[in-house]
């Protein structure tokens, strides 16, 4: 520490700056060289190295964890087969949020109206951007439950937002539920503005496990089926392990999805040593 910060005060810099470079250096030292050189920037160099882990990851899982553990390597679509009708208890996904993903909204809304039980409720994270025409999409096949949102947490940074000047801190929770709607008196109050995390040890556009563990406390109860079309690096799964959930899900890349499969197996020794 007292060496980090020597470094530091001889540079002009800031310790924070020192430790980062330290942390890059040990992965890629060529990349230390760049950022000396001009050529890349701090934010960018650690946005490249995490990849660079994340892909080591994946390409290991590959091998170790090709499948099993319920997460299935494939669109949303293969879920029309694997999943019978009207045995969904909830479905909680967070889908890419770019304008030409709009459509996936309307596909998994139109599975869940076919898979969920009476009643059961399908919630997706979505951008602001396109939000009116996300909310149209599942509207066609599900009747709207209730809006709620996920903030970054005491110290969160924002994502600028240039076409609409605005520093978004807000991600939207969609929550719909399969006609007819049915009170659901058995779960219990939960609030609408929800603290979370991100988390990109797994996913590049990863999402901490805290907002996702709270949305299925509050939407599910134990033992019921949650399903997530859109796996990523595994967080809506372990989060339902946490909970006592069942789970099935699906990753349309193979990496990421051999990388969720380790993650879980993973997590799952984990738990059975706390056990």
């Amino acid at each position: 520490q007292r060496q980090r910060e020597l470094t530091a005060a001889q540079c002009g810099v800031a310790t924070r700056k020192v430790r980062l470079i330290g942390e890059i250096a040990k992965h890629n030292s060529s990349i230390v060289e760049r950022i000396a050189a001009g050529k890349i920037s701090l934010k960018d160099a650690k946005v490249e190295v995490h990849e660079q882990i994340r892909k080591q990851q994946r390409d290991a899982a590959l091998k170790s964890h090709p499948k099993g553990v319920h997460i299935h390597t494939g669109s949303l679509n293969i879920l029309w087969n694997l999943l019978e009708d009207d045995s969904v208890d909830l479905f909680l996904t967070d889908p890419p949020y770019q304008e030409s993903a709009v459509p996936l909204y309307g596909r998994l809304a139109e599975l869940a109206a076919r898979k969920l039980r009476p009643g059961g409720l399908c919630a997706v994270l979505c951008g602001q951007l396109f939000f009116d025409r996300v909310f149209q999409e599942m509207a066609k096949h599900l009747d709207y439950y209730w809006l709620c949102g996920v903030t970054g947490g005491a110290g969160a940074g924002s994502t600028r937002v240039v076409s609409r000047r605005i520093l978004n801190v807000l991600r939207p929770v969609l929550v719909f539920a399969k006609r007819p709607l049915v009170q659901r008196s058995s779960l219990p109050f939960m609030l609408d503005l929800i603290s979370g995390v991100r988390d990109k040890q797994h996913h590049s556009w990863g999402q901490g496990v805290r907002q996702f563990q709270y949305l299925v406390e509050n939407l599910s109860e134990p033992g019921e089926l949650v399903v997530d079309p859109f796996c990523g690096g595994g967080t809506v799964p372990e989060a339902c392990i946490a909970t006592a959930r069942r789970y099935v899900a699906t990753e349309l890349n193979r990496g990421v999805a051999a990388s969720a499969r380790l993650r879980i197996a993973t997590f799952q020794k984990a738990q059975l040593k706390t056990h």
